[in-house]
């Protein structure tokens, strides 16, 4: 899966319920996605970083939702697949809106 791919569907992942959050104690959010995706591809051990756990939550929840819709390829290395870890680094800016969301950078 391509990061433009990712983003795409972690955008339509989280966009769904996240005016939700209430979260106005900023316009802007950042936080990092991390995982170990395996020689097999297999993702696992994901985990957000952020300051703010409910946010972190909905994006860790956003990511389970996405993560079976494509193919996750491992690292290599001389051509063999190995185990890597993926991190990712997320912005979120809200704005007082009814949608509350404009997107993920």
């Amino acid at each position: 899966m391509g990061e433009s791919r990712f983003k795409t569907l972690l955008f339509s992942a989280s966009a769904e319920n996240i005016s939700a959050l209430n979260y106005i104690s900023s316009p802007t959010y950042t936080a990092r996605l991390t995982c170990a995706v395996d020689s097999k591809g297999y993702v696992y051990d994901v985990r957000v970083k952020g300051k703010n756990s409910n946010i972190n939550t909905f994006i860790l929840a956003a990511f389970y939702r996405i993560k079976d819709k494509g193919k996750w390829k491992p690292a290599e290395i001389n051509g063999q697949p190995i185990l890597s870890g993926f991190s990712y680094p997320i912005t979120l800016k809200f704005q007082e809106a009814e949608s509350d969301f404009t997107g993920i950078k």
